[in-house]
């Protein structure tokens, strides 16, 4: 319970940066299924991105708010069907 506790806080400091003092969202920058050298490609053209997704799941849908956040797919496309069991994300200082 302590880490989900843990985790809940540190998903709400993550949104309070996300949001300025005016309240305004600032959009998240989301890569989905990067695996090699087309990683750094787009980092060229969008920037370092805030959330790394292995893959394109139902778990990495729901991270996104298509009103605000920036997409990024490696392969395919935000029409494409997502896949039922999802994994997890990567984090940046391990590419």
């Amino acid at each position: 319970m302590r880490q989900a506790h843990e985790l809940m806080g540190q998903a709400q400091e993550l949104d309070d940066e996300l949001v300025d003092a005016a309240g305004i969202v600032t959009p998240a920058v989301h890569f989905i299924g990067f695996r090699g050298e087309e990683y750094w490609s787009a980092v060229r053209i969008w920037g370092r991105p805030d959330f790394i997704h292995r893959r394109w799941d139902m778990r990495a849908k729901r991270d996104i708010d298509p009103e605000v956040d920036v997409v990024v797919f490696a392969q395919g496309t935000g029409a494409d069907q997502p896949l039922v069991k999802s994994g997890d994300d990567l984090k940046e200082e391990f590419l």
